[in-house]
């Protein structure tokens, strides 16, 4: 009577069919990769049932996949925190201690999930609490008191979210199960000191009572339980700790004691708990000197400092003079903390001290510095208090880079000011790395205050990057006037020298929110991103140069023109920019780019500052001649007042092109073709106009593809006849990729309009690309019956031989929507992205072939039988397709994939038709077998009516159609069996464990097939190949009552 969690299996052992190859099966490998991610899958969404099926019909548990498959769920369904599947998987050999390679254990997993069950459940399960871990990696123990745990290099700045700490249940279950109470974890903290610094009161007395030291001191800073009690402040574990025995004036390795360190991190009410039990309140740091009074007042804590001289610390005591020498009052002083200064002197402070330099406490208040913002303690530069040639000195200074990184993005100069003295050694090579870039970042980000305090602590406000990125432009892009401003007071220099591939500041502030396009004209600016004007007149007035081109080859009147500038073209030229120089990029002046961009107000005051109206660019282009062509009417008018030639022409054979390339133009402009579209000019050609072997090309091949994708992507076939005829040359490798790849986009998108442009202007209708992706398959996949129709029309051949490995164009059209899946019937169809039945039967009519398998080994008449589709069933079998041929996926056949669809129509379309009803499939099973697997009773009914064999029995798995009915939970399709003389008292063979109908209705509890079967006289006295009747195998009181009757 074994209890088993494998009744849960109520599909069919056969669906193993997948998955009899041997291990040395060449797709094994991807086989298993599709049973990981289903059954991962099927964990996720807690679906015990799939996951239950998958191991029963997809994993053979002996193999080394297998296994692997096996440990890799287990750990997840832990993870997950699933009893359910936890337990289903433990039946079916599942190690509750396997480890992953990187000592992962499962019980590790759960203690993650947060759930005491499953938990529980492993450790019942025998899981090992203690297992022994490498000193680099973190027992299960810490894991579970690590939760929610932000660890950081600063002392005191690691950080707990109680939303994710583990159940204290779960800790104590852990340690009363014998986790190690005294291992340190990987960051070298001890348990005692995670539970105290989570302020987990509980724990800490169930970790002490199970032998947990309380003296113990970690490898991370060598500090105790208590110290890290005192750093989070719980008064409470304090006084626990102490209860226990805890050394009160114990120090870590910079000699700090836990009544200081409470100082430091300002917790006066437990600095008050440590002095009642005893502390030393004159205790003073051999590291640097300081006493706990000194560092309350570095810390702004008035409250702990009044504590302190209530309980007699020296107020008078000065650090060593090789550590400064100063006293309490001193640095009360510097840092303007006068609560403090107060109380010190009401216990008498003596104000006539001096320090290492001879100064007093008066001397110093007087000195101004930002560096006032350092109030809190410089023993936090303890961390960073190795050499340079510290082994993990790159990672302290990464982890200081991140730091201080943060600070600046979250505004918090006080926490800046902190790191800098506390764990920045400034003349070293990393620390004035970690200077540079934290000082351009604070200019990027326009943090005045910051940028002030990083000047103070010696950043160089020149300094540039490896890319000539100085903080001056970092400035700039932040868009701050007072930081820009700012700098330029601390002499940062405007009229840096760049190279000509780089921009220089000013190029900085015009391009801001500027979009650059290859094609004249389509540049494009945001106006959310234009730099302050105010900011751009300023570097003008502090030297920017005015006549030096930017990297893209613009000058600073060109950009100010294209954007709409108005104010800063005056200023340009009141400071000397030249109207008439002409830029790199076109050969254009500033008044093309304003003609262009159709500004008549600063049209009109580059004509007042003597600019040359007639002046043309590279390709003898007037500026009366782009406003023209860029339809700018008002311009036009503008620059005609203004005398511009209104009759002006292109001097072929003059413009930087030979005479030969010229007439080609004109022959060309002359032509007939759908090209009438380009109506605006030809001289857009002009970005082309360099041969195939420019340096260049292959740049502006890139821009002019992305360009006529982004017009076929809206529609917009105009623009795509006006990059057609201007900036592809199709005679040319990259003009005949650009034209090929244009064409299969436009067909993706179904456009007719595009296609015929671009089949005039010599697009190949049956060019493929590499992967054999032909037009016709893209225009099958728009789902447009009007694209499909035009390129069978210009003759695509439908026909187009295609490799085993890929699809044909009738493959293409039938898997539309298609899903597949290795577990048989577990293919989906999205009705969707169903493809139209009219481009199907278009595609079958010009010559598609219908017999040939796809990709997936499926044949067309399986497609369309598997996704429903009637009509084309009839239409492909009217044009030869073979009704019996099979897949070479399962080696089913069109009527097999009907019978699991579930479609009457169509399994009586194929039996019509002639297909053989009793045909089996690979593993044995026949159309009416799956039809009951699957649940589908009409379609067992349907076939039952044509002849099919209800005894018949697989030879795979023994299995019958009765059989798999009730694996399936199938009640009406079980009667309709019976009714129709089905077996019912039928045997598997002993050596596929010999089981009848009933004794597997019995043992899966299915109720309604045990009576069915009884009224049928199964017979309840047989058994199986270990001697059990259904009575032996079922659990369940009501179905044993029937068996006993």
């Amino acid at each position: 009577m074994e209890k088993s969690l494998n009744s849960t299996l109520h599909k069919s052992r056969a669906l193993k069919r997948e998955f009899d190859a041997s291990d040395n099966d060449k797709c094994l490998k991807d086989q298993m990769n599709y049973t990981k991610e289903n059954i991962n899958a099927a964990i996720e969404r807690a679906d015990h049932v799939t996951v239950a099926n998958i191991i029963g019909t997809q994993i053979r548990r002996t193999t080394y996949y297998g296994k692997k498959i096996m440990k890799q769920a287990f750990i997840k369904a832990c993870l997950a925190g699933d009893n359910r599947i936890v337990c289903l998987l433990l039946r079916n050999g599942a190690d509750v201690n396997e480890a992953s390679i990187e000592d992962f254990t499962p019980l590790k997993a759960a203690v993650l999930s947060n759930s005491y069950q499953t938990v529980e459940l492993l450790l019942e399960c025998e899981a090992s609490a203690k297992t022994p871990t490498k000193p680099s990696q973190d027992n299960v123990l810490h894991v579970a008191l690590k939760g929610g745990f932000y660890p950081s290099l600063v002392i005191g700045s690691e950080r707990w979210d109680a939303e994710f700490l583990t159940d204290t249940k779960i800790i104590k279950l852990l340690i009363d199960h014998g986790a190690s109470v005294n291992q340190k974890c990987a960051n070298g903290y001890l348990t005692l000191s995670l539970a105290a610094s989570s302020n987990r009161d509980a724990v800490i007395t169930h970790l002490i009572k199970k032998g947990a030291d309380v003296n113990s001191v970690d490898s991370r800073y060598g500090m105790t339980p208590l110290m890290h009690a005192d750093i989070a402040g719980n008064v409470y574990i304090v006084r626990q700790l102490l209860k226990y025995k805890a050394a009160i004036d114990i120090t870590d390795q910079w000699d700090y004691t836990a009544l200081m360190l409470a100082a430091q991190f300002n917790k006066p009410l437990v600095v008050s708990a440590l002095i009642q039990e005893g502390a030393d309140v004159n205790k003073v740091s051999g590291f640097d000197g300081k006493s706990a009074l000194i560092l309350a007042i570095e810390s702004y804590c008035c409250d702990t400092v009044n504590i302190l001289l209530e309980n007699g610390a020296d107020v008078n005591y000065r650090k060593p003079i090789h550590k400064s020498g100063t006293t309490a009052l001193m640095i009360a002083a510097q840092n303007g903390f006068i609560e403090a200064v107060e109380s010190l002197l009401s216990y008498n402070a003596d104000v006539d001290l001096r320090d290492e330099d001879g100064h007093t406490a008066e001397y110093n208040i007087m000195e101004k510095s930002l560096n006032s913002t350092l109030h809190k303690s410089r023993a936090l530069k303890r961390e960073f208090s190795a050499s340079d040639n510290d082994k993990c000195l790159k990672d302290k200074m990464k982890y200081t880079m991140v730091n201080i990184n943060a600070a600046i993005e979250s505004g918090d100069h006080v926490t800046v000011a902190n790191i800098i003295g506390t764990q920045i050694r400034r003349t070293t090579y990393y620390g004035k790395k970690i200077m540079k870039q934290a000082f351009i970042k604070a200019c990027l980000a326009g943090y005045c205050r910051i940028v002030c305090l990083l000047l103070r602590n010696g950043a160089d406000v020149n300094e540039a990057s490896i890319e000539d990125f100085t903080p001056l432009k970092a400035a700039v892009l932040s868009n701050s006037y007072q930081t820009v401003e700012l700098l330029l007071e601390c002499e940062a220099c405007a009229k840096t020298p760049t190279k000509p591939s780089q921009d220089n500041v000013l190029h900085v502030a015009l391009k801001g929110g500027f979009h650059p396009s290859l094609v004249i004209g389509s540049e494009r600016w945001d106006a959310e991103f234009l730099t302050d004007t105010k900011i751009i007149k300023l570097l003008i007035d502090h030297g920017a140069s005015v006549n030096q081109k930017c990297a893209n080859g613009y000058l600073p009147l060109s950009l100010a023109a294209s954007s709409n500038r108005d104010a800063v073209i005056t200023h340009l030229i009141k400071k000397g920019a030249d109207v008439n120089s002409v830029d790199s990029r076109y050969g254009m002046t500033p008044l093309m780019h304003a003609a262009i961009s159709g500004n008549v107000y600063i049209v009109r005051q580059l004509l007042k500052y003597k600019a040359a109206i007639d002046i043309t660019d590279q390709w003898d282009y007037t500026a009366l001649m782009l406003a023209a062509q860029f339809n700018k009417p008002l311009v036009v008018s503008a620059l005609i007042q203004e005398g511009a030639d209104v009759n002006k022409s292109i001097r072929i054979g003059q413009c930087g092109q030979c005479d030969k390339k010229a007439q080609k133009i004109q022959d060309n402009i002359m032509e007939k073709s759908l090209n009438s579209t380009l109506h605006k000019s030809r001289a857009l050609k002009r970005e082309f106009s360099a041969s195939d072997n420019d340096k260049c090309l292959k740049d502006q091949m890139k821009y002019t593809m992305e360009n006529i994708n982004a017009a076929i992507e809206r529609g917009d076939h105009v623009s795509v006849a006006n990059i057609i005829g201007t900036q592809i040359r199709r005679t040319t490798y990259y003009g005949k990729k650009i034209m090929k790849q244009a064409f299969i986009k436009a067909c993706l998108a179904g456009d007719s309009r595009i296609l015929c442009l671009l089949l005039r202007n010599g697009a190949d209708v049956n060019e493929t690309s590499i992967e054999d992706f032909t037009p016709l398959k893209a225009a099958v996949l728009s789902n447009s019956y009007q694209t499909v129709e035009l390129l069978l029309e210009c003759e695509a051949s439908a026909k187009t031989p295609t490799k085993p490995s890929q699809d044909n164009v009738l493959h293409v059209a039938l898997k539309g929507g298609f899903h597949p899946s290795l577990v048989i019937g577990l293919e989906r169809w999205d009705t969707e992205f169903l493809t139209e039945t009219k481009i199907i039967k278009l595609l079958i009519d010009h010559g598609a072939s219908v017999n040939q398998k796809c990709a997936n080994g499926y044949l067309p008449l399986s497609l369309a039988a598997s996704s429903n589709r009637d009509a084309v069933i009839t239409h492909l079998i009217k044009k030869g397709a073979d009704v019996n041929t099979v897949d070479s996926r399962y080696g089913m056949t069109p009527l097999m994939h009907a019978a699991i669809a579930g479609n009457v129509y169509i399994v009586r379309q194929l039996l019509k038709y002639k297909a053989a009803i009793d045909i089996t499939d690979q593993c044995d099973y026949t159309a009416l077998m799956l039809a009951a697997q699957f649940n589908k009773p009409l379609l067992v009914s349907a076939l039952i009516q044509e002849g099919a064999d209800v005894n018949k029995v697989s030879g795979f798995d023994g299995k019958s159609a009765l059989i798999l009915a009730i694996e399936s939970y199938c009640c009406d399709t079980v009667n309709i069996l019976l009714e129709n003389g089905a077996d019912v008292n039928y045997r598997k063979p002993i050596h596929k464990s010999g089981t009848t109908a009933l004794m597997i209705a019995a043992q899966n509890g299915f109720i309604e097939a045990v009576e069915s079967l009884l009224s049928y006289n199964a017979d309840v006295d047989l058994r199986d190949e270990d001697g059990h009747t259904a009575e032996c195998l079922c659990s369940d009181s009501e179905i044993l009552e029937l068996l006993n009757m």
